[in-house]
């Protein structure tokens, strides 16, 4: 089951940005890309309360995805899978640019299933 944790600057107003939104349609992506269904993919989201963007201008704010998927994935599938999701989380940065700068940037980690550790102690291979 994918993971993902969503860090963004405290300078976004996360109603105002359609946050849930957002991580409803990367859901979606990650369904159509990863053959998973939606509902079993794991969203964190945390605010950074302390931040550094560029110059540290209050206009300025980063939303970064950290997409944590099994390693069955060939390079050119993760590297579509990254886009596919940066860009739907563009999409709402788009819809709330004139409000700060954002920048949106995916980082894709394999996870090795024997890395995957369940509460009872077993693994996923």
């Amino acid at each position: 089951m994918p993971k993902i944790t969503i860090e963004y600057t405290n300078n976004i107003d996360t109603d105002a940005f359609n946050m849930d939104s957002m991580v409803d349609d990367i859901h979606t992506v990650l369904g159509n890309c990863d053959t998973v269904a939606p509902e079993r993919v794991m969203t964190f989201t945390h605010c950074a309360d302390y931040y550094s963007v560029t110059n540290r201008d209050a206009h300025n704010g980063a939303l970064v995805l950290n997409l944590q998927i099994l390693e069955n994935r060939t390079l050119n599938q993760k590297q579509d899978l990254g886009r596919a999701c940066a860009m739907t989380a563009q999409k709402y940065v788009d819809a709330y640019k004139g409000k700060i700068n954002i920048g949106v940037t995916c980082y894709i980690t394999d996870i090795a299933p024997s890395m995957v550790i369940r509460g009872d102690g077993s693994s996923l291979n």
